[in-house]
Order: structure tokens, then C-alpha cells, then sequence
């Protein structure tokens, strides 16, 4: 097996026990599958075995064409402040996008992150220095693992709070080995969500007729990654 397979069977493992954590199931029997059976299998206390199929739906990169349409649209405001909403989300968009950028270059670990501003107009000119902020803010306020955490405007605790942001939102899920950082034009889930679920379920289900013997139940488990 080599590094490539080991680590995906390893994230297929993670993630199938973050979903019995979920379900509160124990995780002891859960265990990776090998070709031609499922990619995990969970041995029921019973003695009844289920068969977890595991699938990647979601990208947390902005797609190409929406980077360079953000850096257009960036570099066709003139002024030193963005106005518009699609030219003030985009600003954001470039804000979180190096926020992110500094919290992995100073080792902060996986997190989702959210970050909203208000609607006072952004500055492209402290853009380094708001983005320094948060990164700086969360390398010492990481969250506890699955336990999400909330700052917004006016929160006691959130200390010098740059007047451009409204709230900035992290998670850190047990099984995560990436970072996922959002603003308005940075997406968590793929744009064709339903499309991607219909397209995992197609290429799948050929292979229950595999596992339908063997297995009390087969699961579907569509990974967030």
C-alpha cells in the first residue's frame, strides 16, 4: 500500500468515526474494508455487520474562474475603498483568503472558519492588517474539538475587534485534516451539492448487489471535505 492509499484509508476511517460518534454508536468494531468489500465496516455489538461506503462531495478551493473574477473585479475599483456588494464580497472574499493563508504559515491547526463583515465598506488597504488580526485571534482562541464557537461585534471578549468585522464563526471537527475557511464568495460545499450527492449515489449502488449478502444494512457516508 502506499502513502497516498494509507492516508486515504486512514481520513475514510476518521471520518466514519466521527459519524458513529454522531449517531452515538461506539466506535470499537469499526474497522477500513478491503477490495471487493465496502471502505468501512461496523461490526454491531450483535454480531451484525454494516457495510459504509465513504465519498467526497465538497472542495473548499474557490473554483479558478471565481478567483480571477474576484481579481478583476478588485483591480477595476479605482478607489481605495470597495462600495459595490459584489466588489465589497469579493474584498472580503480576498480578506478570509489570506487571513487563511496566515494561520497555516504560523501552524494553527484544521478549523472551520466563517468570517461575515458588516456592511461598512472594506478597505483594501488594511486588508493585511485585518487579516493578521484574525489569524492572530484564532491561534489563541482555538476552538475545543466539535464544540463551535461564535465572536461577534460587541462580544466582551473579543478584545480590539476590527470595525469591518461582524463575527467570525470556527469548528474543529475531530476528523478534519484541512483547513475550510468561508466568506461570501468562498465556499464550504460544492455550488452543484444535489448534483454531486445524485452523481455518489449512481457511481455506488452498483455495488450493493456486492454487499447485500454480507451486510445487515450498507451506508452511504458523504464526506463534508
Amino acid at each position: 500500500m502506499n502513502a497516498k492509499e494509507a492516508k486515504k484509508r486512514l481520513e475514510e476511517l476518521k471520518n466514519g468515526e466521527a459519524l458513529l460518534h454522531f449517531l452515538k454508536l461506539p466506535v470499537l468494531g469499526l474497522v477500513n474494508g478491503d477490495v471487493p468489500l465496502p471502505d468501512l465496516i461496523y461490526t454491531r455489538k450483535d454480531g451484525d455487520r454494516v457495510g459504509i461506503e465513504v465519498t467526497k462531495v465538497f472542495e473548499h478551493n474557490l473554483p479558478a474562474q471565481k478567483v480571477e473574477q474576484e481579481k478583476n473585479l478588485l483591480a477595476n475599483d479605482r478607489k481605495g475603498t470597495v462600495s459595490s456588494k459584489v466588489a465589497h464580497d469579493a474584498e472580503v472574499s480576498q480578506l478570509v483568503n489570506r487571513a487563511r493563508q496566515l494561520f497555516i504559515e504560523q501552524g494553527g491547526p484544521p478549523l472551520h472558519v466563517s468570517i461575515r463583515c458588516n456592511n461598512q465598506s472594506v478597505s483594501r488597504k488594511d486588508r493585511d492588517v485585518n487579516a493578521k488580526w484574525i489569524a492572530d485571534w484564532l491561534l489563541l482562541n482555538v476552538p475545543a474539538v466539535n464544540k463551535p464557537t461564535e465572536w461577534s461585534w460587541g462580544d466582551s471578549a473579543f478584545g480590539s475587534f476590527p470595525p469591518c468585522l461582524s463575527s467570525v464563526n470556527a469548528f474543529m471537527l475531530a476528523s478534519s485534516m484541512e483547513h475550510y475557511w468561508n466568506g461570501p464568495l468562498s465556499y464550504f460545499a460544492n455550488p452543484d451539492l444535489l448534483s454531486a450527492i445524485d452523481y455518489a449515489n449512481a457511481a455506488k449502488e452498483p455495488k450493493l448487489s456486492n454487499y447485500e449478502s454480507e451486510f445487515v444494512e450498507c451506508w452511504l457516508l458523504i464526506v463534508a471535505d
